[in-house]
């Protein structure tokens, strides 16, 4: 839960010395919604000087969660967040109308204090380029990207959406050529381009993950 996240946060910054920007908290599905929640409250909470020095966390990556209306946040808390929190948000599911999953992340875009980039398949109506619900390993370039820009995550936006769309690709060509019928049947950009995704690993730009898996109790 968040009280154990942040807990560990606060660990790693004053007994282990990490820089607080060098703390992102990454999470898949369930686990996607409770790194975003714990970023948003990291943020909200400077009632103490460590709270306040933990509110400056890297980032928050999200890899195909519910979007920020299944947060268990009030949108107002947004307003009065101190400090903005960093974002890369990654859908890539077909929304499921019994269970409310990944519906088009209209409000994500829209609330004031959410530096975010917002990748995602989402809004094809025809379900053609949704990849599947699984941590794809070629995300992990664009998601280094986005890391390694640090404090500035504008300036590279262009090229983390540019590795987006070649791993989109890769992992859709890839599951082209596999025995079952694939999920996904049509690339994001039909340019020809190889989609070759380098295998990197993310301790080249981290110094300390926290991951969520489905695992994780979010409330």
């Amino acid at each position: 839960n968040f009280d154990r996240i942040k807990e560990y946060v606060g660990g790693f910054v004053s007994e282990d010395g990490i820089a607080t920007e060098d703390v992102y908290i990454f999470g898949f599905s369930l686990g996607a919604v409770m790194a975003l929640h714990s970023g948003i409250e990291l943020a909200a909470a400077t009632m103490t000087t460590t709270e306040q020095n933990l509110a400056q966390i890297g980032g928050v990556v999200s890899l195909d969660g519910s979007n920020v209306q299944n947060l268990a946040v009030d949108e107002k808390v947004f307003e009065n967040l101190p400090v903005p929190v960093k974002v890369l948000y990654f859908m890539f599911t077909a929304f499921d109308p019994i269970m409310k999953l990944n519906t088009p992340p209209v409000c994500l875009r829209s609330y004031p204090n959410l530096e975010l980039q917002l990748l995602s398949t989402v809004e094809d109506t025809t379900g053609r380029t949704n990849l599947g619900h699984a941590a794809w390993f070629p995300l992990l370039e664009p998601i280094e990207t986005w890391i390694k820009a640090g404090e500035d995550k504008g300036t590279a936006r262009e090229e983390v959406e540019s590795q987006w769309i070649a791993a989109h690709n890769e992992i859709c060509r890839d599951q082209q050529k596999g025995p079952t019928p694939p999920t996904c049947t049509k690339l994001l950009s039909e340019d020809g381009s190889s989609g070759a995704v380098l295998g990197l690993s993310l301790s080249q730009a981290l110094k300390f993950v926290i991951l969520c898996y489905l695992s994780v109790a979010a409330y």
